[in-house]
């Protein structure tokens, strides 16, 4: 266990940081000592996460998609060919997940002003 401060005290958050700041930090060293080249999806395209183009699993497959319309329209339509309805249905679970969390801040900020916890 790492010692914050002398006290013992362990603090995953702040751990979880710093372990993100050095593993960037490390592959950016690796990226520019082996002059490596990340591919497009990244250096061109601005996608952020790892996987495959088109993940129907992906909550965000739909705008990941539509991010990189300009640059592989061939690909984004293959992609909607093979998992069109996996993406129409996870359009439709997200519409609803965040309507469930909407109304589910609303009834706790309505508890709140009635003075239930």
């Amino acid at each position: 266990m790492r010692e914050r401060n002398g006290s013992g005290y362990f603090d995953p958050t702040a751990d979880a940081a710093i372990y993100k700041a050095d593993r960037d930090t490390d592959k950016r060293w690796y990226k520019d000592y082996y002059g490596l080249r990340y591919s497009d999806a990244y250096e061109v395209y601005g996608l952020t996460r790892t996987g495959c183009c088109g993940c129907a699993i992906s909550a965000n497959a739909v705008d990941e998609l539509e991010r990189i319309r300009p640059y592989e329209p061939q690909l984004v339509k293959a992609a909607w060919a093979v998992f069109g309805d996996s993406y129409r249905y996870r359009q439709q679970y997200n519409a609803y997940r965040d309507a469930r969390r909407a109304a589910a801040r609303m009834e706790k900020a309505e508890s709140c002003l009635a003075g239930r916890p």
